[in-house]
């Protein structure tokens, strides 16, 4: 038994692991949230000088950014994330909480935590959320929030997924974590969509019966917790059900594109003459070859779009195939191959079929 209790006290202390996400092998030094959600587990993604610099770069191109990390989700991951472990048998919860995330997204940093995406970790599926910087209401000192504020703080949260048609059905204290004057809700796999003769949202009665089911100490021995006064923020009750493709519309219609619009052409400015200058230096079949690649990447990434950032991602890989096209065509045959000017030309083409499809 001693030893037993070792080895679980030891699975609770830090430790190095590696996860996958998209194309990425990331490590960082994980610690379980507590004994009870050893499935949840705190990251801090350990990166060299070479990838820190090549971050601290890209953050300065929010297309760029949008453009790598459809590819490398890593490069744009924060320092600190939090790694959800699908729990065996949990098959259905955790495909339920992948898919409200999904549905939620504009609530995502706000409501919800962040949904990064999908990753692979000891074998098992796991979802890569960003780390909320709250407290539990349980874990707070004096001076106490109310139990009225905090009820109206948990009904404001609650309100904003009844706008989406859809009810949360786990009321626990440690599902909400109060951040600035707002309640986060931090656990999804309970959100449903209630049928026609149970479609009325019941914020009030969930917040009630959370705070009868838990006990919190206050000076005046109502159920309280602490928290900094502060207005919460603007939600939008007045919302209702928003299909996601009606809000993709929508989102994409506010974009306001600039000079994010002249992505590709703005690429090919850029690289055409650092690519004049290694056509000296690399070789030719590479650089006839790799570039329509990219743009074919480019052109996949632009037709499976969901966003306006992915799309112009996708607009500024296809720009690295206009920088090099009247490059590759120059140089001559005795140099390079007529037959590698056919297989980028070739591979130009379907890469434009592919994104006009």
């Amino acid at each position: 038994m001693c030893g037993k209790t070792n080895l679980e006290e030891r699975d609770l202390h830090p430790r190095p692991i590696k996860f996958r996400i998209g194309l990425s092998l990331v490590s960082a030094i994980g610690t379980p949230h507590s004994d009870i959600h050893r499935n949840v587990i705190h990251l801090s993604i350990m990166r060299g000088v070479l990838e820190r610099t090549f971050r601290s770069f890209i953050e300065r191109f929010p297309c760029l950014q949008a453009a790598i990390a459809w590819v490398f989700p890593a490069f744009t991951l924060p320092d600190d994330v939090v790694l959800k472990k699908e729990k065996p048998n949990w098959e259905e919860e955790y495909d339920n909480e992948n898919v409200m995330y999904k549905r939620l997204h504009s609530l995502q940093g706000r409501i919800i935590p962040r949904f990064y995406g999908e990753a692979v970790f000891e074998g098992a599926r796991a979802m890569v959320l960003s780390k909320i910087e709250g407290v539990y209401p349980f874990e707070q000192l004096p001076p106490p929030l109310p139990a009225d504020d905090f009820m109206r703080l948990g009904e404001e949260a609650l309100s904003e997924i009844n706008a989406f048609g859809l009810s949360y059905d786990d009321i626990k204290l440690d599902n909400f974590l109060l951040v600035q004057g707002r309640i986060v809700i931090v656990d999804l796999e309970s959100v449903y969509e209630p049928d026609a003769n149970d479609a009325q949202p019941a914020a009030r009665y969930t917040c009630d019966d959370g705070v009868d089911k838990h006990e919190m100490t206050s000076a005046d021995d109502k159920p309280s917790v602490n928290i900094d006064e502060a207005p919460p923020q603007p939600h939008h009750k007045e919302h209702n059900v928003v299909l996601i493709q009606q809000a993709a519309v929508e989102d994409t219609y506010h974009v306001k594109l600039g000079w994010r619009s002249w992505g590709p052409l703005l690429m090919q400015s850029v690289l055409s003459p650092i690519i004049g200058r290694l056509s000296d230096v690399l070789d030719r079949k590479y650089l006839a070859s790799v570039p329509p690649l990219i743009a074919f990447a480019g052109a996949i990434m632009s037709a499976k779009a969901t966003s306006m950032s992915m799309l112009i991602g996708g607009g500024i890989l296809i720009g690295t195939t206009l920088s090099t096209i009247s490059i590759v065509q120059a140089i001559p045959s005795e140099i390079l191959p007529l037959k590698y000017r056919a297989i980028a030309n070739g591979l130009a083409f379907i890469g434009g079929c592919v994104g006009s499809m």
